[in-house]
């Protein structure tokens, strides 16, 4: 930053912390459209506290199930200006039932720009929030911008009062409006480095040691490409790839933490049903024992009906004692009921826990679940044409795969491997099956135990559309990873 440029900052910090501090932004009204098909629907936005003075407007159209978002800004100042954690921002579809959708990134490289985005939803409010980085969950309360009503009659609109923020990012300043950007460094190499920064504070040095080290290697080469050429097309490439793997290693960071603490639920739960178990075991035996004592009375019973004079004493003992064993049944009747009710809660808890493990697969890639398990599919395009070699992208998804897999040692999985029709069965058999082959050798890489992996190929007999056209044989090609939530 230059001394202009951070004088005006300490000037708002100053101001910021003098003034009383407002209440956070709980809830937001948002403008729910309707957007009807193959129809150009026109949303301009608001400008909220705190937000730059930028033009927004966005152009909307639903066709074939989806919903395709042009988005042309002006004068929209870098995020990074409100410091601390702060890094960019974040595009949302917000629907009526508080579903939300991260869209993307809102970069800023320019004075003017002008964007794509796209969503499978049909009825959405966009909103733009500040974010520490671009694959966060749930929108943070520091709200930029939000879509109007719209104008057009064909598309209507349902006002929705939002509440399902995050809490905001810590951030040195209130507004950035009057703020001006003046640095001669890259911003996206700003980013990077905030981005690194926040990605070792979050434990992705220790939960996804791989990516974090490589967005640390893409950084010292973009800074060192900066002091030599700061305006190099490499110093953006580079910067951008920082950026990538640091939101990447912030992503299995958290997921893993996350994975860490339900085990840790998990583990306290079975515990807690263990010892409900023991408790129910030592009921069993107190009835056990019960049911003896009630027939040793009624044999008691049977001998002293001899002796009349000592009847009347033994029954009142006898009475005293049945009072006492119902009471203890009745107490056993209630642990039985308690037991039953803890079963039904872990059996609910195994769902819940089910249905986050399929939310968890879904950020690494796409997900379906099936009867046999989860299945993650890896598209041909992750592999070098009629090869089995996997680029790049393919082992950032698989790193990412085999970090759930680690903390979630249950879990089996087999890797099945698909090709097209095109070639022989014989070829297309063997491809297949070094391309489940070569998955299969990479998660054994990241430590995944060699008993739980499995491999198989099925060659084109398996295909999932059409082989006569380029499309259906493009989606033949994939790989499939079929994770049980069972091992056995």
């Amino acid at each position: 930053m230059t001394k202009k440029m951070m004088w005006t900052c300490l000037c708002a910090a100053l101001s910021l912390a003098l003034a009383s501090t407002d209440a956070a932004a709980l809830v937001q009204d948002l403008n729910v459209v309707q957007f009807p098909e193959r129809k150009d629907v026109n949303l301009s936005f608001q400008r909220q506290e705190g937000a730059p003075a930028a033009r927004i407007d966005a152009v909307v159209e639903y066709r074939d199930g989806q919903a395709q978002i042009n988005l042309e800004y002006s004068k929209m100042k870098p995020a990074i200006l409100f410091g601390r954690d702060v890094t960019c921002y974040v595009l949302w579809a917000v629907t009526l039932d508080e579903q939300v959708e991260n869209l993307g990134e809102l970069v800023t490289p320019y004075d003017s720009y002008e964007m794509e985005f796209s969503t499978g939803k049909k009825a959405f409010a966009l909103m733009i929030t500040a974010e520490p980085y671009y694959l966060v969950g749930r929108p943070s309360e520091l709200v930029m911008f939000t879509s109007k009503a719209s104008e057009n009659k064909r598309a209507p609109n349902t006002l929705l009062t939002f509440s399902a923020f995050a809490p905001a990012p810590a951030h040195a300043m209130r507004s950035i409006e009057t703020i001006a950007w003046d640095s001669t460094t890259p911003l996206v190499l700003l980013q990077a480095r905030k981005a690194h920064e926040m990605a070792e504070s979050r434990q992705a040095k220790r939960f996804a040691p791989m990516i974090f080290q490589e967005a640390g290697e893409a950084l010292q080469q973009a800074n060192d490409m900066a002091e030599r050429s700061p305006k190099s097309r490499t110093v953006l490439d580079l910067a951008r790839r920082s950026v990538a793997l640091s939101n990447s290693a912030m992503n299995i960071a958290s997921s893993r933490i996350e994975a860490a603490e339900i085990e840790k639920r998990v583990a306290k739960r079975r515990e807690e049903v263990a010892a409900l178990e023991q408790r129910a075991a030592q009921a069993e035996t107190d009835a056990r024992q019960a049911r003896t004592l009630a027939d040793e009375i009624r044999t008691e019973l049977d001998r002293l009906r001899a002796d009349q004079k000592r009847l009347t004493l033994e029954t009142a003992t006898l009475t005293q004692q049945k009072s006492e064993m119902e009471s203890r049944m009745a107490r056993l009747r209630e642990e039985m009921a308690a037991l039953e009710m803890a079963q039904r809660d872990l059996q609910k808890e195994k769902v819940e826990l089910a249905a986050r493990l399929q939310g968890a697969l879904s950020h690494v890639a796409e997900t379906k679940s099936t009867a046999r398990g989860f299945v993650v599919s890896l598209p041909d395009i992750l592999f070098d044409v009629n090869e089995a070699t996997l680029k790049p992208d393919a082992r950032i998804i698989l790193a990412k795969l085999s970090g759930i897999l680690l903390i979630m040692p249950d879990l089996g999985v087999t890797i099945e491997g698909h090709t097209d029709s095109t070639g022989s069965a014989e070829y297309n058999q063997r491809l297949s099956e070094r391309r489940a082959e070569s998955v299969l050798k990479f998660l054994e890489s990241q430590q995944v135990a060699t008993d739980r992996l499995a491999s198989v190929g099925f060659g084109f007999t398996q295909p999932i559309a059409e082989n006569d056209t380029p499309d259906g044989r493009r989606k033949n090609r994939r790989v499939e990873i079929v994770i049980q939530e069972d091992r056995g």
